[in-house]
């Protein structure tokens, strides 16, 4: 179809191989595919990729990887891609068809490789939703505005936004570095997995929550230092007694263990072990509230009697800063420690 230039709303089906192309179509309404396409496609309203998954008696049948490629476009209204997709490329694509009604992009990839995605232009989103396996560092480098990003991501090493400025949620796991360096406005941030670092230097104005969960460690107090600052600013605006100031919530949590201290004794090893093979937050704080009662109990006994130095060897820690502001000038904090274990020759 190589000179059809533009079409209400076209739909594709496959279960084989194919490739489909519009070298010619600049505009359409709606567009679903199951097969390949590479189109000079610049406007559409909607974009549906819909791979089916076909159960056998004993598996899944997988089906063939779709390779998805919009080299020209530059609006949609909508993105949907599901199912076996090797790779998203759309590197001109700015955002929805105008800037009162922006792009909503859902992509949920099972493609048993990293997807490599591309979406360099876009500046202006409603939703963004990325689940799968893609490649390990999501970069978008002009994005400034969007109402609500997911990411999910298996293998997400880095997640890096130079330019966003808004944002109303943010909900990613990560294992790695989290950078916004220019985002002055959100409602809700959360961030979990594996993450090392967590970059919010002009962040300005939060309504609701700042919240980290990481096994790994992590400084909890220089993000608490970026959630007062946001604590003073929205104080000035809604007052220190609003039940706005007062239901917004500070929540930073570590659960890292390392090497064990040489010289630990087994009980002490036994309850780390306890604490942290259960498995989830919960039993963390179990194991580590159990620890803490032992090293308190330990230091007590130490008031007597010189204390020996420290054996080598990594430390264990386990950190859990938990705020939600109350008072108008000294927000409730509640700090349930930071423990160094490590055991006198």
């Amino acid at each position: 179809m190589g000179a059809l230039e533009t079409v209400g709303d076209v739909t594709i089906s496959s279960n084989k191989e194919s490739s489909v192309k519009f070298p010619e179509l600049r505009s359409a309404e709606v567009v679903t595919l199951n097969g390949n396409i590479s189109t000079s496609l610049e406007n559409v309203s909607q974009i549906d990729i819909r791979q089916p998954i076909l159960v056998g008696q004993y598996a899944i049948i997988q089906m063939p990887a779709l390779n998805v490629t919009f080299p020209a476009l530059k609006s949609c209204g909508s993105l949907t891609t599901w199912g076996n997709i090797s790779e998203l490329s759309m590197p001109v694509l700015v955002g929805g068809k105008d800037i009162d009604d922006p792009i909503s992009i859902d992509v949920q990839t099972i493609y048993e490789s990293s997807v490599p995605i591309n979406f360099d232009a876009l500046t202006n989103a409603a939703d963004l939703d990325v689940k799968g396996f893609v490649e390990p560092y999501v970069f978008y480098p002009m994005l400034l505005a969007i109402r609500i990003l997911e990411s999910d991501i298996d293998n997400l090493n880095s997640l890096n936004m130079p330019l966003l400025a808004n944002v109303s949620s943010i909900s990613a796991t990560v294992n790695g570095n989290v950078s916004f360096p220019r985002l002055v406005n959100a409602t809700d941030i959360l961030i979990q997995g594996q993450v090392s670092s967590l970059s919010l230097p002009a962040l300005q104005y939060l309504n609701e929550s700042l919240r980290v969960q990481t096994y790994r460690p992590f400084d909890c107090t220089s993000l608490r230092a970026v959630f007062d600052n946001t604590s003073t600013t929205f104080a000035a605006q809604y007052g220190y007694n609003s039940p706005e100031y007062e239901s917004r919530e500070f929540r930073c949590q570590s659960y890292f263990v390392g090497e064990p201290k040489k010289g630990l004794s087994q009980d002490v090893q036994n309850g780390l072990g306890f604490g942290l093979g259960l498995g989830g937050g919960l039993a963390a704080i179990l194991g580590f509230a159990w620890l803490l009662r032992w090293v308190r109990k330990r230091k007590a006994r130490k008031l007597s009697a010189k204390v020996g130095e420290n054996a080598e060897g990594e430390s264990s820690e386990i950190t859990e800063v938990v705020a939600t502001v109350g008072n108008p000038r000294e927000p409730e904090i509640r700090v349930n420690s930071i423990a160094e274990v490590s055991r006198a020759v």
